[in-house]
């Protein structure tokens, strides 16, 4: 994340690290005891051959040894059946032993149907991805508030004239200022619903070219459009 601050520990307590032989290179959102959804392009290409990713949960620090933090492996993977990143840039991860929740460890509400947020709600994306572009991962996780954006206004010839398909929402700033980067994908967008809960509303999926770009708002999947999915799958 550009422009983000540091998190507090366990304040994005649904928040994973996908680690690659130990590294970090996506995130994910915990939904249950036994499910993570991610961005389906963190995962597709281990469909076959997942032993060796691990999923970090209840961190802040990728480097320390937190003794909050949990691991996990991978039982089963779910992408959608049409794959087009285009369109469904969205997976779950079956966890090979469900996870007791604890203060650092919890799951995000998925959205309702009628569930409707807009620019005036309070929302954050978290991730551990680079601060800079083409820079290293950060090893604090970060966060930053972000505006959504209308759609319509997202697909303006102000922003990313056309690209952004109806699965997809939009959030951000029109500066670019403050982003998503390299390293976030997979991770949480949530916004704080009238409850007082916080609900997962987009799962980061891409971003401009060197990342914090002026009139490029960050692009999520849209978890409400797939809600049903998730739960068919879980």
């Amino acid at each position: 994340i550009v422009n983000g601050n540091d998190s507090p520990p366990c304040s994005w307590p649904w928040q994973v690290s996908l680690q690659r032989v130990g590294k970090h290179y996506c995130g994910g959102s915990l939904i249950s005891p036994n499910f993570v959804v991610t961005a389906a392009h963190c995962i597709e290409s281990y469909q076959y051959n997942f032993d060796f990713i691990d999923i970090v949960l209840g961190a802040t620090k990728l480097s320390a040894k937190e003794n909050m933090q949990m691991k996990r492996k991978i039982k089963r993977l779910v992408l959608h059946n049409h794959i087009f990143h285009e369109k469904n840039d969205i997976a779950i991860i079956q966890l090979d032993r469900s996870v007791n929740y604890t203060d650092c460890i919890r799951p995000i509400c998925l959205p309702e149907q009628d569930e409707v947020f807009t620019r005036s709600d309070l929302c954050y994306a978290v991730g551990w991805g680079m601060k800079a572009w083409d820079t290293t991962f950060s090893n604090r996780l970060q966060e930053a508030k972000m505006t959504l954006w209308d759609t319509q206004k997202c697909n303006s010839s102000i922003a990313w004239n056309g690209a952004v398909g109806d699965t997809f929402l939009c959030a951000g700033y029109y500066s670019g200022f403050i982003s998503t980067c390299s390293g976030d994908s997979g991770g949480s967008l949530v916004c704080q619903a009238n409850d007082r809960h916080w609900k997962l509303v987009g799962i980061s999926s891409y971003v401009a070219k060197g990342c914090n770009v002026p009139e490029r708002p960050v692009v999520f999947s849209d978890a409400k459009f797939f809600t049903p999915w998730i739960q068919n799958h879980t």
